[in-house]
């Protein structure tokens, strides 16, 4: 199988609008259940039927913690901070988290970033979504 390139593995995840980039959820026409990222099957009922939601770009941070060691894919350097955020959808996401540690709260406002992470094998740029404190001054 080819390697994604970051544009498109981003694709898998988020697109474009007048208003910036946002992240894709689906949402099952079966139970309702709203997913990140959007699924092929529905984890709750099994329904085959996910139409994609734009998720909100904002969120309250759920828990967080620092992470020493790299999976083994990942080219970024280390420690790094992951955490998840609640959407006012009512859905979770995993991110890694653009902040110093001892600036996180658990409960506080977070926005939607993208940030270059590292290059891969290639040399081409690897892009991620993160969540950052929205209020930081």
């Amino acid at each position: 199988m080819p390697e994604l390139n970051s544009i498109d593995r981003m694709e898998l995840v988020c697109r474009h609008c007048e208003d910036g980039y946002y992240l894709i959820g689906g949402r099952c026409s079966s139970c309702k259940e709203i997913i990140f990222p959007k699924p092929a099957i529905c984890p709750r009922c099994t329904g085959m039927h996910i139409e994609e939601v734009q998720l909100s770009r904002r969120g309250k941070l759920y828990t967080y913690t620092e992470v020493y060691q790299n999976p083994p894919d990942y080219g970024g350097t280390s420690p790094y901070i992951i955490g998840r955020v609640l959407l006012p959808e009512g859905v979770f996401v995993l991110s890694q988290l653009d902040a110093d540690f001892n600036d996180l709260k658990v409960d506080m406002e977070m926005q939607l970033t993208f940030k270059n992470l590292y290059k891969d094998a290639c040399g081409n740029e690897v892009t991620g979504y993160m969540f950052a404190p929205a209020n930081l001054k």
